[in-house]
């Protein structure tokens, strides 16, 4: 082989990697070898599905579909920065009140009784086991401590990708409204965005309500680490990427719209926990329940 050759392979193979197809193939294989062997009830649909949302055209790396049910998986494939692998999350003490730290959100599309086709929030029940966190924070893994884990005005990875997870799912409901007949004999779909990542995930029950309030911080022993395989990240949608199909407007007040329209739970799963992520989540079409009650529910026509 010649030096240019080999020059040539090795800088093919460095791109390839860093542009991760090799990870969204690799997890792709890992769900299907679960589903086969039946350790899993998710199966295969499409990969790089096209679809847009306010505006803007993205691909969904791949969708899986739970057996028999119509419960869909967005999965954005995110290869961690070597550098930035260590991906933090903690629990936020205040989100709105009378706020459920354990309810799981997601996108249900359904036939309304008024005669059309509607998209509302509702709570996937039988899940409160899974760990749930509102915030991510990117730490690096080499360099000098003190030097800065991102670049301002830089999206943290876990967010970027949680985000284009999002956009993808909220696209496939609008395409999946204009396109009925591809839900196909379940006349409707229950949408949940989800990140495969090689990044190592960490959790940390640090009591923000108890930092310091003069100075702004909490004490270093207050910041252990847990490792984990896969968690729920509580994500507050972008207003840029949200489908705009959703008409409910019955909302009692600002905590009820924030927790009706915008936050919703994404998995967020490490390469090392893909298996059991996907044998452990499992809901179930007869416990959704809408995060707005029918009785306040109005409708912009």
């Amino acid at each position: 082989m010649t030096e240019s050759a080999d020059d040539a392979i090795t800088r093919f193979a460095d791109v390839l990697n860093r542009q991760g197809f090799p990870f969204h193939y690799a997890a792709l294989n890992t769900a299907g070898e679960f589903f086969e062997t039946r350790k899993s009830r998710w199966f295969f649909q499409v990969a790089e599905f096209p679809v847009a949302v306010g505006g803007k055209d993205t691909r969904i790396d791949f969708i899986l579909r739970k057996d028999k049910s119509p419960f869909l998986l967005c999965v954005e494939c995110k290869r961690a920065d070597p550098e930035r692998k260590h991906w933090c999350f903690l629990k936020a003490p205040y989100v709105h009140r009378n706020c459920d730290y354990d309810r799981i959100t997601a996108d249900q599309l359904a036939f309304n009784p008024a005669g059309d086709w509607r998209i509302r929030a509702v709570e996937l029940q039988g899940l409160s086991t899974l760990a749930k966190y509102h915030i991510g924070l990117q730490v690096r893994t080499r360099g000098p401590r003190g030097e800065k884990d991102r670049e301002p005005g830089q999206p943290l990875a876990a967010d970027e990708a949680v985000g284009q997870a999002c956009k993808g799912a909220n696209g496939l409901l609008e395409f999946l409204l204009n396109n009925p007949s591809c839900m196909g004999q379940y006349k409707g779909a229950v949408v949940v965005p989800a990140v495969f990542t090689t990044a190592r995930l960490w959790t940390s029950e640090v009591s923000l309500k108890d930092a310091d309030v003069f100075e702004g911080e909490v004490e270093k022993d207050a910041c252990a680490l847990n490792p984990s395989d896969f968690l729920i990240y509580q994500y507050h949608l972008p207003t840029g990427i949200k489908q705009t199909l959703s008409r409910d407007t019955g909302f009692r007040d600002l905590a009820d719209a924030l927790a009706s329209q915008y936050i919703r739970s994404v998995p967020i799963v490490s390469a090392a926990g893909i298996g059991s992520f996907l044998r452990l989540f499992d809901p179930e079409v007869g416990n959704l329940t809408p995060i707005i009650p029918e009785q306040h529910r109005t409708f912009v026509e």
